[in-house]
């Protein structure tokens, strides 16, 4: 299953909600519904899915089973933010900006704020977790997968993998890893 964030899709497209615990207790509701249906639940977040998703892992950890975090932003201040964001967050030009601009760009400006809040919340995750990241990643900088690695005190099981020269692109060049990844959370013990 696939979700819409809110602010993209058919989720409010264009308004953002730059609480990352209200949009993982959103998806924990749907989760919910679905829990009895499967044996395990793994959660896959890449890039902001990935904060969403390691935040629904803290605050609703009898829930998710099974953690995949690809190129996520997990570190308070270790992400690029262009210089183009402030003036475009502007009120007299946030107007003109497509929906998704303006809803990217509110999560960007709030993420610092959003990942410090979740700094105690790492000993909460339970879940067998995956990390996957590019080493040349200039988008969020690889220092947010080893932050992660690092404060996974409590889960079962846990793997970090590097891709030489990969960038912000592993969704698109690492297909196959990410499936192997999501098949190996779903049948460790």
């Amino acid at each position: 299953m696939a979700v819409d964030r809110p602010g993209y899709g058919y989720s409010g497209y264009g308004k953002p909600e730059i609480s990352v615990k209200k949009q993982a207790a959103l998806i924990a509701e749907v989760i919910k519904k679905k829990r009895d249906q499967h044996q395990r639940i793994v959660v896959h977040g890449s890039s902001y899915g990935g904060t969403v998703a390691a935040r629904l892992a803290m605050d609703y950890p009898e829930l998710v089973d099974g953690l995949l975090l690809q190129s996520a932003s997990m570190k308070p201040h270790a992400e690029r933010t262009y210089s183009i964001s402030y003036p475009t967050h502007h009120p007299g030009l946030r107007w003109a900006m497509p929906g998704s601009i303006r809803t990217a760009n509110a999560e960007k400006l709030s993420h610092h704020t959003a990942l410090e809040k979740m700094r105690d919340g790492w000993k909460q995750i339970t879940a067998r977790t995956i990390i996957l990241h590019g080493d040349s990643d200039q988008l969020i900088y690889p220092e947010n997968a080893y932050f992660a690695f690092r404060e996974l005190k409590n889960a079962p099981y846990k793997d970090i993998r590097m891709f030489s020269g990969r960038k912000h692109d592993l969704l698109w060049t690492k297909t196959e890893v990410l499936k192997s990844s999501l098949l190996k959370l779903l049948h460790l013990p």
